[in-house]
């Protein structure tokens, strides 16, 4: 899937609020989740754990899906993996320490510069024969049974005034140069939570109206009993996750939305949405829902996977024309 044709430099231009990453942790949360060994040795050794449970989370929403890790590829601080239904992208710079677990099962967490859980992976099911693998992974990246050594905090550096709102977007694009796996640069941007919502921003890229969010779930629920493919992309702030799947049952339960298929999972606090806007690439034809908190942080991005002369799915475009009425 294309990518949006403005540049990030344009983008951070507009008027919208824009938010500059996170200050340091505390000295106590580096000593105790700090990851002092090579991103890329551990990414690749991940890649020997067979099928996983990857899942990507907010405080608001959750993606997770099965995927084998064997294509993950580090580059310029950035992870990235692209399956046939699926692309993961995290951020290493914003990612602080991990956290490993054999209770319950092996789970290794890797963490952002809060403490916060970015990305999130288990044995998938039926992959018990992989867990002695696990264990042994753990301990060998220091994250099971012992606390790492912290890292000496790196100088400061003093950003110019004009760069701060160009320089990240500047950065974030010559990262992301030569990927195509269906991860838009706004989509990216406004999920890492660099850009919040900016109405102004998404006309000037295409088309775009707010609709009543009150009125998501029973959408979603019409697409599960139509079983239409979707894609979802979701992501917290330091790494985004795009699914493509076609669930097959939908749960709402004390707010949370679920809808779930053999491919992943989606969890959505419905409590919530603040807002939900109805956006049209100027280079596509099938809309999206783009899901926002009271915050203006986006929460998700869906849309229906396009037929195959690059329309909008019949049930897609009768409900989201609805959404209009």
């Amino acid at each position: 899937m294309p990518q949006p044709t403005q540049s990030p430099c344009h983008l951070a231009a507009r008027e919208g609020p824009f938010h500059l990453p996170q200050a340091a942790p505390s000295t106590r949360l580096q000593s105790e989740r700090r990851f002092l060994g090579h991103w890329q040795d551990l990414l690749w050794d991940l890649g020997y754990l067979g099928r996983v449970r990857i899942e990507c989370a907010s405080a608001s929403a959750s993606l997770a899906h099965y995927t084998d890790l064997a294509g993950l590829r580090v580059r310029a601080e950035l992870a990235y993996l692209q399956g046939p239904r699926s692309a993961l992208r995290i951020l290493l710079d914003r990612c602080l320490g991990l956290r490993g677990s054999d209770a319950g099962g092996p789970e290794l967490v890797i963490e952002d510069n809060q403490g916060r859980a970015v990305t999130s992976l288990r044995p998938a099911p039926n992959e018990g024969a992989s867990a002695p693998l696990w264990r042994m992974l753990l301990r060998s990246q220091g994250v099971l049974g012992r606390t790492l050594a912290p890292e000496p905090p790196g100088p400061r550096v003093e950003r110019p005034v004009c760069d701060a709102r160009e320089g990240p977007f500047a950065d974030l694009e010559r990262r992301c140069q030569g990927l195509d796996d269906g991860l838009d640069l706004l989509d990216l941007a406004e999920l890492a939570g660099l850009l919040s919502l900016h109405p102004a921003r998404l006309r000037d890229l295409g088309w775009a109206i707010d609709v009543d969010p009150t009125l998501l779930p029973c959408v979603l629920a019409a697409l599960v009993d139509h079983v239409v493919p979707m894609r979802v992309v979701l992501g917290n702030d330091a790494a985004v996750l795009r699914l493509d799947f076609a669930p097959y049952l939908a749960r709402l339960d004390s707010g949370w939305q679920t809808l779930r298929s053999d491919q992943g999972e989606l969890r959505l606090d419905t409590r919530a949405l603040d807002s939900a806007w109805i956006y049209r690439p100027a280079d596509r034809s099938v809309r999206q829902l783009r899901l926002y908190d009271r915050d203006g942080r986006a929460l998700a991005v869906i849309a229906a996977a396009p037929t195959p002369d690059g329309a909008e799915p019949t049930v897609w475009r009768t409900l989201i024309n609805a959404l209009l009425d």
